[in-house]
């Protein structure tokens, strides 16, 4: 689907900021992570979510969440044209970003993709261990690939880029309604270890 708005600056012309959509926005000093979501809310349900709690105290977080009663699809700014001014001031200021995204599957997989192959092997190898079904992103618009991509956008210039199947976030909440979201699942707290347990080994052990 092609995206209604190619800025934010478009967007926030025709929809408003607490009614539509809202930012959120938590900086820890010296992160070496910020965890974004940039399609949170009910645009791809459970994204911020996770990167919220994701990020915890260690890393910084930053969410732009639809909050429309209905169709926040059109809220969607793909992640090489996103350009909202407190994400772009938040992620140009820390060594790597990682990129929460949803993606429309009703299987249960995590596709890892992203420019920081490190990182990258890191998590996928620590999602496999633990259970998950995790495999390299291989189409061309969610690989992560491009400079231009959120998560490419932190000062080293590589990042990662996690996209979560509908199927495996429906299993991580009560539901995917806004109030089934406030009630994870023994599951998501699994796959926050597992995340949260291989960046922190991958920081630890980045040659």
């Amino acid at each position: 689907m092609v995206d209604l708005y190619s800025s934010y600056k478009d967007l926030a012309a025709s929809q408003k900021e607490g009614r539509d959509f809202r930012v959120s926005l938590r900086r820890v000093l010296n992160a070496p992570i910020a965890v974004v979501a940039p399609h949170g809310g009910g645009i791809e349900p459970g994204t911020s979510e996770i990167a919220d709690e994701l990020a915890d105290r260690d890393f910084s977080y930053y969410a732009f969440e639809g909050l429309k009663p209905s169709n926040n699809r059109l809220l969607h700014i793909s992640s090489t044209e996103f350009d909202e001014p407190r994400c772009i001031e938040l992620i140009t200021t820390v060594p790597a970003v990682v990129a929460v995204h949803g993606r429309n599957d009703g299987g249960s997989a995590i596709w890892v993709g992203g420019l920081d192959e490190f990182m990258k092997e890191h998590v996928h190898q620590a999602l496999t261990r633990a259970g998950f079904d995790s495999g390299w992103a291989t189409n061309p618009r969610l690989m992560g690939s491009n400079p231009r991509n959120l998560c490419n956008r932190g000062t080293s210039g590589a990042g990662l880029q996690l996209e979560i199947s509908l199927g495996l976030r429906a299993k991580l909440f009560v539901s995917l309604e806004t109030a089934g979201r406030r009630n994870p699942t023994a599951l998501f707290r699994e796959l926050i270890g597992t995340l949260r347990g291989a960046l922190l080994d991958a920081l630890r052990s980045d040659p």
